[in-house]
Parts: structure tokens; C-alpha cells; sequence
């Protein structure tokens, strides 16, 4: 991508900014932020 951020909101729900995000995953941080991380390091994006 050039010239600007890939964006995701990781919450528990969708927030009230949920249409501003590229991407979104919905659930407890502690089963989502740590599958995010092994996407992202995985990956590479």
C-alpha cells in the first residue's frame, strides 16, 4: 500500500467510528489481539 495506513479496528464490538476502518475483528482482546499479532508477524501483511 503506499501512501497511507491499513486500518483496523479490534474491539469488542463495533464502535461508533466502525465505517472509518479498513478492516474489523470483533471479540475478547484476549482471543483477537493475539491472532492479530501472528497474522500481522506471520504474514508480513
Amino acid at each position: 500500500m503506499r501512501g497511507g495506513a491499513h486500518t483496523v479496528e479490534l474491539n469488542l464490538e463495533p464502535s461508533e467510528g466502525a465505517t472509518l476502518f479498513a478492516e474489523a475483528r470483533y471479540g475478547p482482546a484476549t482471543e483477537r489481539v493475539p491472532a492479530f499479532v501472528e497474522q500481522v508477524l506471520g504474514d508480513g501483511w
